[in-house]
């Protein structure tokens, strides 16, 4: 999966809390994979696919700082552990993914997990994984795109069992796989999608019968009576040029103009090129120029 953000943050025994924001800032591609995909040691929740950000990540990771989390956030009531937070208006860029994972301390078997939207109170799918590596449990939130930002809360309750850990499991109705939320997957095919729009968007569906929407906007054929239009038009200017003084021959060359750029005009709308408000104000400023050729007529007869 290419992303944009990771936000991991890690909770311990001792009430605290350490979290990094990690960025790609560098305009490259940061490609990550999930825990159930190899079988190789990882820095971090994820795979890096590029041993820069692989370093990056272990670097910024290690420096950061522990916070003493207040009671209210972290407690325990005889051997069951109680913890939430809330995370609010963490950005999510379009066409981009966003990864929030929380390390539970080592060792902590959940009861309860529960992830919410801070903003609609409905839950949130997440990935609960069991790393033995580290010997944590790590939840996953994959930020929604349907939103520009992503906020939600998380209450969980976990026991201390290090003998009964490597056995345990964790699941409920909103757990899912780490591919399991294919609405927030459909962005992933925007960069082919913008390749291939050139193909899809010569074709519309109507009555199921595809029919090629390049051909409106070819003169030759939607232009088509236009075309013959402006021939009769021209043959007609031409007979009566025949039959005028000649001093009536610029009358005829404007009026043909102004044919012209009708016709031009109407095409125009044709294609959906030209508004209904603009093209009514062309044929306004069109007309408006006959009393113009009326007038030189005028001038011409006095003459």
């Amino acid at each position: 999966m290419n992303v944009n953000r990771i936000l991991v943050e890690q909770i311990d025994w001792d009430g605290t809390s350490k979290s990094i924001a990690f960025d790609n800032r560098t305009g490259n591609a940061m490609w990550i994979a999930f825990p159930n995909e190899y079988d190789e040691k990882k820095i971090g929740p994820f795979y890096f696919k590029n041993s820069l950000f692989q370093s990056q990540f272990a670097k910024q990771f290690k420096a950061s700082l522990k916070w003493k989390l207040k009671e209210e956030q972290f407690n325990s009531s005889g051997e069951l552990y109680f913890y939430k937070t809330q995370w609010n208006s963490i950005p999510v860029e379009i066409n981009s993914n966003t990864y929030y994972a929380l390390y539970l301390p080592e060792f902590a078997i959940p009861n309860s997990i529960e992830v919410t939207n801070a903003v609609f109170g409905k839950g949130v799918p997440r990935n609960v994984w069991k790393d033995l590596e580290v010997n944590r449990y790590i939840i996953y939130i994959l930020g929604p795109h349907s939103q520009k930002s992503l906020s939600f809360k998380i209450e969980c309750k976990f026991t201390k069992d290090k003998d009964g850990f490597s056995n345990s499991k964790y699941s409920d109705k909103f757990d899912s796989d780490f591919y399991g939320h294919p609405s927030e997957w459909k962005h992933e095919f925007d960069s082919w999608n913008l390749n291939q729009q050139s193909f899809f968007a010569q074709q519309v569906i109507i009555n199921n019968r595809t029919q090629d929407i390049s051909k409106k906007n070819n003169p030759w054929l939607s232009g088509s009576f236009y075309l013959f239009v402006l021939i009769v038009v021209i043959i007609t200017i031409a007979v009566i040029a025949k039959f005028l003084p000649w001093y009536s021959l610029p009358i005829i060359v404007i009026g043909s103009i102004l044919i012209i750029g009708v016709i031009g005009a109407l095409q125009l709308r044709n294609d959906g090129e030209l508004s209904e408000d603009n093209f009514i104000k062309l044929m306004v400023a069109s007309y408006k120029r006959l009393p113009l050729l009326r007038q030189k007529s005028n001038q011409k007869k006095e003459s």
